[in-house]
């Protein structure tokens, strides 16, 4: 529970995530999301332009986004000391749909660079890899859901005298986790709303976990890890 190795790793996970945005915003140009409208044609023409770019692009997002796993594990320390200094179960289900989550948030670069690899393969096999990408990016929430749930319960049952979570922080992680609900729609639309590049099922979700539970969590992880320091120093 080394408060300096913990720091490190949130400072390795913020890597992370710039490293994650500058690959798939600025250098692969993939964000705003691709149009699920478009033809096989279109798709094509998507990844002859820019190609060695684009590629670039998607080995810097799965190199950052593979640093999410040092988040997943300062917070399975913190969790710890709500659960009385063993890892419960709410700490083991964080671990391990956290290790998930990280794995989901590598595996559509992965299926993108594969459709850049070869684009003047056939357009419908390049447009099925685009489309497992997307689908991989947006639609498979339920282990973010239960990342976030497990941490609201586990900060729900911190009996501590000092908690190492405000409780507002667990109705934080219980109204985002529900916002990804709509994601599971995705497979029904092409256009509106409910498409991978909706509102409902991608802007709204996307953006709060990306500008409200990411910051809310760094927050409270880096004063949590303050808290504990000195509840060490006086014991």
């Amino acid at each position: 529970m080394n408060p300096k190795y913990q720091r490190l790793s949130l400072w390795v996970a913020l890597v992370g995530i710039i490293l994650g945005g500058i690959g798939f915003v600025a250098c692969a140009k993939f964000m705003p999301p691709i149009s699920p409208a478009l033809t096989a044609e279109e798709i094509v023409n998507l990844y002859l332009t820019d190609t060695n770019l684009k590629r670039m692009g998607f080995a810097l997002s799965m190199l950052g986004n593979g640093l999410y796993f040092p988040l997943v594990a300062v917070i399975a320390v913190q969790m710890r000391r709500m659960e009385g200094g063993i890892t419960g179960v709410m700490g083991y289900i964080q671990i391990s749909s956290g290790a998930v989550n990280a794995l989901l948030l590598l595996l559509p670069s992965l299926f993108f660079t594969a459709a850049a690899f070869r684009p003047e393969r056939s357009p419908e096999i390049t447009m099925a890899l685009h489309d497992v990408g997307w689908f991989i990016a947006v639609m498979p929430v339920s282990s973010f859901m239960i990342q976030q749930f497990a941490i609201a319960l586990a900060i729900f049952d911190d009996k501590s005298k000092v908690p190492v979570f405000p409780r507002w922080v667990a109705y934080m992680n219980i109204w985002v986790a529900l916002l990804y609900l709509p994601a599971y729609l995705d497979t029904f639309f092409k256009h509106g709303p409910f498409a991978w590049n909706g509102i409902l099922a991608f802007w709204i979700p996307g953006l709060t976990f990306a500008l409200l539970w990411i910051p809310v969590m760094y927050v409270y992880l880096f004063k949590a890890i303050r808290q504990q320091e000195e509840l060490e120093r006086c014991s």
